[in-house]
């Protein structure tokens, strides 16, 4: 998402550069309708790929291109105002964020001025805009991606660059001819690869530039198709202009009301692509949308309204604004991005632009200068721990780190984003002559050390994180194949060698309005139920029946009622409390239970059933109006995150399933 170029100024691609960081930060934003917004990193690539094929095409053509002048220029485009971004931030968090998250926001600077964070947040938290607290830099993947091109691109122009010669008409022709072959062999092995990719491992096609090249390498056969055919009359070019303009805004829209997740939307991501394409080529000057003074400022000040956006909306997670004032919130944010991206532009940017105006030759003195300086200071945080000294009791991060570390579920037993024919059980072998399943997502999952301590028959656990076991219902994200685990996980509750089936989910992700779902019908149908109250009837229905058959059959089923969860990340916000009021104040308001009372609706009507048993540990956590996220007496976490409970704690109170694994007795 790099800053415009001044070659060749192009008023609709400076409105369309504006059009693109307003989906962006209204989708950041939540803003409803903005669902589908995260289209604007698509077009931004296209504008990229556009801008960087005219720069070294032309240059190739006049005989003057450098590559080490290109890579001069980009830099002294991109890193003064990323830097002077990432120097802020980190000053910020040396009075207001407590070590650990300083460490961390240190570690992704490095990252980010590095341009390898792309791959960094793709090796950690993934792109999660809803649980992104602490994710300060999750957005500059865009510029490690474009910056990995910047440097690869040209290249591979240069390379073909042989075809022509000054002058030979018909060679240049044949030169632009291969550009434009060799643009369409990028975008389609790249776009393949970016539509496997999308199912097999969504997170690397969104994070990595292989699976991204195709959007990039699209604007380059923008200007290679421009070269080669007849400017296009002026009602075409109104009608592509305003025609592109249109498939943009209205893919964001099909995509948003879609429910489509950001990381592997598939063919979808073509759409917006295409309309760009369009606008790019018809060269359509007027477009009044595009063409206002408004656009034209915010296209103006696009790049470094983006480095400032996703920041703010971090810090309005930290401090609980976004929590507490959604509205206001979004408000301050797009007022603070707008502005801070002004006071940007005209402090760090503009005078970039002044200089080369004025004739002067890019120095790489200015970018990388700032990029060393905010990169040095990165490290030093670092290699503190996040200037640990300023919070005296250093175990509170080593505490944090610990609960962000913690294994309760052993890696080689996860099932996450498996097919079908990989799914696995973990056995915890006992007592033979018993055995238990366990079946659930990771609310599964973080039971396991209490069995894992305690139980004394076998138990089988039979999980998938993130795929609540809903039968029929299939999750609409590429990458899991939830149906596929529920249909097994349920057919194993059902083998004669299990007696017990104790089942625990979090059940507001499916019940809720935030992720979609379908539900399968006896033909494999899958259709999506956008009616919450009719989702949730369904979902207990199904249930209600699997369960009911279960019991027929002689089984015993337990059932863990929805443990309470916490509306921000315990571990950060109990580190920021210390930090901030010297001891620990949250605590989770009852209230939110109710999010989960039309499940608590099937566990009443099932009480008293012959063989059901529900179980919880809400009388342990919960006092008459909240929840604890702290055990003061030992002085150690609860949870591990928003909802995933401390693997010692549950060891500790786990006794709950006591009765469902007890050895059976002596045969006689």
């Amino acid at each position: 998402m790099a800053p415009a170029t001044n070659e060749g100024f192009r008023p609709d691609i400076n409105g369309l550069r504006a059009l693109s960081v307003a989906l962006v930060v209204l989708f950041h934003l939540g803003v409803k309708g903005a669902a589908g917004g995260f289209v604007g990193v698509d077009v931004f690539f296209v504008i990229s790929g556009f801008l960087m094929t005219r720069i070294i095409d032309e240059g190739l053509d006049a005989r003057t291109f450098s590559y080490a002048a290109f890579v001069t220029a980009r830099a002294t485009r991109i890193g003064p105002a990323l830097a002077a971004m990432l120097l802020a931030w980190l000053l910020f968090g040396a009075f207001v964020l407590p070590p650990s998250e300083l460490h961390q926001l240190a570690d992704q600077a490095v990252s980010a001025v590095s341009f390898w964070s792309n791959k960094y947040f793709l090796d950690r938290s993934g792109y999660d805009t809803d649980g992104a607290d602490g994710a300060w830099f999750l957005h500059t993947w865009s510029l490690s991606i474009e910056w990995q091109f910047y440097l690869l691109y040209p290249l591979l122009l240069k390379g073909v660059s042989g075809l022509r010669a000054r002058g030979d008409d018909a060679r240049a022709g044949l030169g632009r001819r291969v550009g434009l072959g060799v643009g369409l062999a990028l975008v389609g092995l790249s776009l393949a690869h970016s539509l496997l990719q999308s199912s097999a491992r969504p997170s690397a096609a969104f994070f990595l530039l292989p699976a991204r090249a195709w959007q990039l390498a699209a604007g380059g056969v923008v200007h290679w198709l421009a070269r080669e055919a007849a400017p296009p009359r002026p009602r075409s070019r109104a009608l592509a202009s305003y025609g592109g303009l249109a498939l943009v805004v209205l893919s964001a829209g099909w995509l948003g009301l879609s429910h489509v997740d950001p990381v592997g939307p598939g063919w979808r991501s073509v759409l917006p692509v295409l309309g760009a394409m369009s606008v790019l080529w018809s060269a359509h000057a007027t477009n009044v949308f595009l063409s206002n003074r408004v656009a034209q400022s915010i296209g103006r000040w696009s790049y470094s309204i983006y480095l400032w956006h996703w920041p703010l909306v971090v810090a309005s997670q930290v401090t609980d604004l976004s929590r507490l004032h959604p509205n206001p919130t979004r408000a301050l944010i797009l007022f603070g991005s707008v502005f801070l991206g002004w006071l940007s532009f005209k402090l760090v940017e503009a005078p970039t632009h002044r200089r080369r105006a004025g004739g002067g030759r890019p120095s790489l003195a200015w970018p990388v200068g700032g990029l060393v300086v905010a990169g040095a200071a990165a490290l030093v945080v670092s290699a503190t721990n996040g200037l640990e000294h300023r919070m005296p009791r250093a175990a509170n991060a080593r505490e944090v780190v610990a609960a962000r570390e913690s294994d309760y579920f052993p890696d080689a037993c996860s099932n996450f984003a498996k097919q079908g024919r990989d799914l696995r059980r973990c056995p915890i072998e006992r007592d033979a002559r018993r055995r238990v399943l366990v079946i659930g997502d990771s609310h599964a999952e973080h039971l396991y050390p209490w069995f894992h301590a305690k139980s004394a028959v076998s138990v089988d656990f039979f999980t998938e994180a993130e795929c609540p076991p809903a039968p029929h219902f299939e999750r609409m994200q590429a990458s899991l194949h939830c149906l596929a685990y529920t249909t097994a996980a349920w057919a194993a509750a059902a083998e004669p060698r299990y007696d017990t089936i104790v089942l625990s989910a979090f059940w507001t992700a499916i019940g809720g309005n935030g992720l979609s779902y379908c539900h399968a019908d006896a033909t494999g149908r899958c259709t999506i139920v956008h009616d919450v109250e009719a989702r949730r009837a369904l979902i207990r229905q199904e249930l209600r029946t699997v369960i009911r058959s279960l019991l027929a059959a002689g089984k015993t089923v337990v059932v863990l009622d929805e443990t309470p969860e916490a509306p921000m990340n315990v571990p950060h916000r109990v580190e920021r409390e210390r930090f901030w009021f010297g001891h620990v104040r949250l605590t989770i308001d009852k209230e939110t239970l109710r999010e989960s009372a039309w499940f608590d609706e099937l566990l009443a009507e099932l009480d008293g059933t012959p063989g059901f048993h529900r179980v919880s540990f809400r009388p342990l956590l919960c006092g008459e109006r909240s929840c604890q996220v702290y055990d003061e007496a030992r002085a150690r976490l609860i949870y591990v995150d928003e909802s995933h409970l401390d693997p010692d704690w549950v060891v500790r109170n786990g006794g709950v399933f006591a009765p469902f694994v007890k050895a059976p007795g002596p045969a006689r």
